[in-house]
């Protein structure tokens, strides 16, 4: 591939789907799951309030729930937590963090059907500023959930999730910086977690596995140990002559051949950007999905060319803002602004 496009909510909005936040919580205004979210916002003190005066949601992105949701967990986590907490202290966070994650798992089965809905329910027409820019040697990387983009190309990959394709979303978080102390109700909706979960539940559907919602709950306690502070699967540790190793004899095969496929650590994206001229930013805001997108850009290494997708209504400063994230990691001084 020469040519590399990332894909965020704005090429849902463009395309006239309402995928914003703020039309899935207004239209769901009165559902318990989102009243139940956006008291727990109010208690938390957000320096970005989801509600007006008249308790209208107000346009809030994306980004900013996510960040809402990352300092909700901290909160839960951190609210009773000092240097002498005792087992039954611990108990009593975790209890907290399994309700907060109940409430999360349940607004994020809302938004899963929302945007079914949406999406089934409109007509979408093909933009041709969209079209001229999907070549042959065009790959897409979508941070969406909705198949807008199958429209354009079969060279695609989702890489939070497919309603139709994987009937699962990653709605989450960054990393949290309390690893080492981490209980899994914490770690639960980490990005990283969600996303390594969802490469598993590709891998077994791939493969042909059978019962997978069993091997999806086998798999979990590995899943939580990988991104606690001990790392790796939770496989017992034997030894002998020759040192310490995985007693992996308890471990199903689809287990085993998944952990063998990653080396028995988290999966990580292999592909090969390093003949990619051309990145292509399409809707997406940058900011929550930063470190994955500069890895996309440290990896280019031929790279000539960013160009930035943008809609009549959006600020200057919003703009700039993108430009200036995407001059500092293309290393490049001339980004081209495209209306769709």
């Amino acid at each position: 591939m020469n040519k590399l496009i990332l894909i965020g909510n704005g090429f849902d909005l463009a395309h006239g789907l309402q995928t914003s936040y703020s039309a899935f919580a207004e239209k769901n205004i009165k559902n318990p799951v989102i009243i139940e979210f956006h008291k727990l916002v109010k208690e938390l003190g957000s320096e970005i309030p989801f509600l007006d005066d008249e308790g209208k949601v107000k346009d809030i992105t994306w980004y900013s729930f996510e960040e809402n949701i990352e300092r909700l967990s901290s909160w839960m986590f951190h609210k009773n937590f000092d240097d002498n907490l005792t087992q039954k202290d611990y108990d009593e966070i975790d209890k907290n963090m399994f309700q907060y994650n109940k409430i999360f798992e349940e607004l994020s089965d809302l938004l899963f059907y929302y945007l079914e809905n949406e999406f089934s329910s409109k007509k979408i027409q093909v933009l041709d500023r969209v079209k001229k820019e999907i070549t042959e040697d065009t790959y897409i990387i979508s941070f969406n959930y909705t198949d807008t983009i199958k429209m354009y190309t079969s060279n695609y990959n989702f890489i939070h999730g497919s309603i139709q394709d994987d009937k699962k979303i990653i709605l989450g978080f960054a990393r949290g910086d309390v690893s080492d102390l981490s209980t899994n109700n914490y770690i639960k909706y980490w990005k990283e977690v969600l996303k390594e979960k969802l490469n598993f539940l590709r891998f077994l559907n791939n493969n042909n596995y059978e019962n997978i919602e069993e091997l999806m709950e086998e798999f979990n306690p590995h899943l939580m140990c990988m991104f606690s502070g001990k790392g790796g699967y939770q496989f017992p540790i034997k030894k002998d002559e020759e040192g310490e190793f995985y007693d992996t004899s308890s471990a199903s095969k689809p287990i085993l051949d998944y952990a063998e496929s990653t080396g028995f650590f988290p999966a990580v994206d292999k592909s090969n950007y390093g003949d990619v001229e051309e990145i292509v930013i399409m809707g997406h805001g940058l900011e929550s999905d930063i470190h994955y997108i500069n890895s996309i850009f440290e990896k280019s290494t031929s790279l000539k060319r960013v160009k930035l997708f943008t809609y009549d209504g959006e600020s200057s400063k919003e703009i700039e803002r993108k430009k200036n994230l995407l001059k500092k990691m293309s290393k490049l001084n001339d980004i081209k602004v495209i209306y769709y």
